[in-house]
């Protein structure tokens, strides 16, 4: 039987961040030309939608919910599991 985890609801909150925050960048990237035909206004926008997901991304990472001992793949599978309100 898989083990079952307490998350924190901050961390389900940062892993929904994170998700939020890459639909974002693959949401304008979908959109814009190749990187050579892009504006400085484009090229902007993209970089500044990066550094929020990069952001995002280190807050989930992290979270001292992750000192634990050993299984973090596992923990993360769970992790996902959880904010997609499947566990």
């Amino acid at each position: 039987m898989a083990e079952t985890y307490d998350f924190p609801p901050d961390l389900i909150a940062a892993q929904r961040a994170f998700w939020e925050a890459d639909r974002r960048v693959h949401e304008l990237a979908d959109t814009l030309p190749p990187s050579l035909e892009m504006t400085d206004e484009q090229h902007d926008e993209l970089n500044r939608l990066r550094a929020a997901r990069m952001d995002a991304l280190k807050a989930l990472n992290h979270h001292s919910w992750w000192g634990g001992t050993g299984g973090r793949h596992v923990r993360e599978v769970a992790l996902k599991k959880a904010a997609r309100g499947e566990g």
